[in-house]
């Protein structure tokens, strides 16, 4: 296991911290600082999500803000100016962290981490459309060498958390901006078909991953499109808990759905089970590490 896999929290805690620096509160433009470096240290792929995950909600609640008069738009301005400011500078300290060769020069351009050695020149793992509406297919029996994944926003919050958003959440477009926006960008940098990428008159049909891939923005180098799709299921997390907040025995709507979301991963990844357990070679790691001059 990684650490990285039970620190996606501070995905939705970091995006918290903006909200909060925009309703003017400066004790969470503060802690902004905190919590990016709880995110870009623990869960580095989550960084690189994070300004997509957090510019609709974000956007949004400035935009109520607009008739608050000059000054506490100002405020805001500044305390949402001060989260930002420092969620960049942990990113950019980051960058560094993990690249420590890269040339000073060239660190305070980087938007945020590297996340593996070299540039992934090929399409790197991607959802599919179809993976993301039910599960990918079954690819038979994996590796246990290699990252096994399923990109999935589950049926549960689909079919309950969707319509029930858009049609009782409050501030429903926000949390619809960031489903699919998780969604385009899990699906990687170019449609995909079965026996390799669309092509119309010779070109590539390309997605706006391809665009960010373009601008020099980390995400090809970190391999790993596909977990976007995290982004696209705190978008259906806002829907769900919006919606069921304005519905009788919404508490139990939600609980209910929570728990068949759970139920349907168990059984998306059932093809990955059982892993193998393979027992240890300490010996010969141990004559391996003793025989290393450095």
């Amino acid at each position: 296991g990684q650490l990285a896999k039970i620190q996606h929290w501070t995905l939705p805690l970091l995006l918290l911290c903006w909200v909060g620096a925009a309703r003017g509160r400066w004790l969470a433009a503060v802690l902004a600082l905190p919590v990016a470096a709880a995110l870009a240290f623990t869960a580095p792929t989550m960084a690189l999500w994070a300004p997509f995950a957090g510019a609709p909600l974000l956007l949004h609640v400035l935009w109520q803000r607009r008739t608050d008069g000059l000054r506490p738009i100002l405020g805001a301005g500044a305390a949402v100016g001060l989260a930002l400011g420092l969620t960049a500078a942990v990113l950019l300290v980051a960058r560094a962290w993990y690249e420590p060769d890269l040339p000073q020069v060239d660190q305070a351009f980087v938007p945020a981490v590297r996340l593996l050695g070299g540039r992934v020149d090929e399409l790197a793992p991607t959802a599919t459309l179809s993976g993301l509406l039910w599960r990918p297919p079954d690819p038979g029996r994996v590796d246990w060498r290699t990252v096994s994944h399923v990109a999935s926003l589950g049926v549960p919050m689909l079919v309950v958390a969707l319509p029930l958003g858009l049609w009782r959440a409050r501030d429903r477009w926000p949390a619809l901006a960031t489903v699919l926006a998780g969604a385009l960008l899990a699906l990687g940098p170019r449609v995909m078909l079965a026996d390799g990428p669309a092509m119309v008159g010779g070109y590539e049909l390309s997605l706006p991953a391809a665009a960010l891939d373009a601008l020099g923005y980390p995400t090809a180098r970190s391999g790993m499109y596909y977990r976007a799709a995290i982004v696209s299921s705190l978008g259906l997390a806002m829907l769900l808990a919006g919606g069921a907040s304005r519905v009788r025995w919404g508490t139990v709507v939600a609980w209910v759905t929570a728990g068949a979301q759970v139920a349907f991963a168990v059984w998306a990844t059932g093809f990955l089970w059982p892993r193998p357990v393979l027992p240890v070679p300490g010996a010969a790691l141990a004559a391996a590490a003793a025989a290393d001059p450095e």
